[in-house]
């Protein structure tokens, strides 16, 4: 992204500064690490990722705000990017399928109406945390978790096993050895919504504030099972 942004202003030698986000309790010390050029990181496919301080003139900090609040100050932020993390509710209190064969809101025939809602109310928050960090004709790329027209979500499409069907068999492995009891079995409930194109682009429309350049669903493969379906793992 750095190369990108200079490569659209031209000009090779800007300065770039890196603002991460996650939670309080999260592991910094590597993200660090690998923002300083101390550890070498690889993707699913094996390549290394390139070090972002090894471009010259970038410069990192980081934040332990929630992405649900307000994070940065108003009119600092000119491209907020989020990988796979806005489906988490802000409340694990709300989770209300323990009791269920469900475990998760996109499993259910009708998502609960509490998660449905809290859901919504987390969407509007983020989208008014975001429009404020933004400058004027700043840009949000959010690739989210959500359910498809088709019915898929992660680890539920055409393709392969179920992973929720996995995690199924897992815990009733786990009874049945008796590692845990019924009423742990029951209890498993995940505080996560994945949306429909229809709920996030709501959101968006009642908070106002910006404009959708575009929005589409795309089935991402899972680069672990293309590894082991093409034989290129010692599995």
């Amino acid at each position: 992204m750095v190369q990108t942004v200079r490569k659209h202003n031209k000009n090779e030698e800007q300065e770039i500064v890196l603002h991460y986000e996650d939670q309080l309790t999260n592991e910094w010390q590597s993200v660090f690490r690998h923002a300083l050029g101390l550890k070498n990181v690889k993707d699913a496919y094996g390549n290394t990722v390139e070090t972002p301080m090894a471009l010259g003139n970038v410069y990192a900090e980081a934040c332990g705000v929630g992405f649900h609040n307000q994070c940065y100050a108003s009119n600092s932020i000119d491209f907020a990017v989020s990988f796979t993390a806005m489906h988490w509710l802000s409340s694990c209190d709300i989770a209300s399928l323990g009791g269920t064969p469900y475990m998760h809101a996109a499993r259910c025939p009708e998502p609960p109406k509490s998660e449905k809602e809290q859901a919504a109310q987390d969407w509007k928050a983020i989208l008014r945390a975001r429009s404020k960090e933004l400058v004027k004709g700043g840009r949000f790329a959010c690739v989210n978790f959500c359910v498809s027209k088709e019915g898929y979500f992660l680890g539920q499409t055409d393709k392969g096993y179920s992973m929720w069907d996995s995690f199924d068999a897992a815990w009733d492995q786990l009874h049945q050895d008796g590692l845990i009891d019924d009423e742990e079995k029951k209890a498993i409930s995940f505080p996560s919504y994945y949306r429909t194109m229809d709920e996030f682009l709501e959101g968006i429309e009642e908070v106002g504030g910006f404009k959708v350049v575009s929005a589409e669903e795309k089935v991402v493969p899972c680069p672990y099972r293309e590894l082991y379906t093409s034989g290129k793992t010692n599995l």
